[in-house]
């Protein structure tokens, strides 16, 4: 459902399945098929994301994968560790 930004008056994300939007859901499955390809202990750098969703920047994606934690579909670590981001139990989008 597309409505407006109550602060800015922009279109609001669209809400896809699971109350995500569809960039994160996208975001989500790009780091399930990578965990899966690479391993449990594994997930991709900041660039890899950006570069996988277009994005130019990784600050698009610090605030994609902070919404999903918000979620509870992933953790992702205060310390600074580089591929640190784990998805948390499978849960359907």
């Amino acid at each position: 459902m597309i409505g407006c930004c109550p602060t800015c008056g922009a279109p609001a994300a669209v809400s896809v399945s699971g109350g995500l939007t569809a960039k994160e859901a996208e975001l989500l499955e790009f780091l399930r098929a990578y965990v899966k390809q690479h391993g449990q202990n594994t997930s991709p750098t900041y660039d890899e994301m950006a570069e996988a969703m277009g994005f130019k920047s990784k600050s698009g994606i610090r605030r994609l994968l902070l919404a999903l934690q918000e979620r509870r579909f992933i953790v992702v670590p205060t310390d600074g560790w580089a591929r640190g981001v784990k998805i948390m139990e499978y849960k359907a989008i």
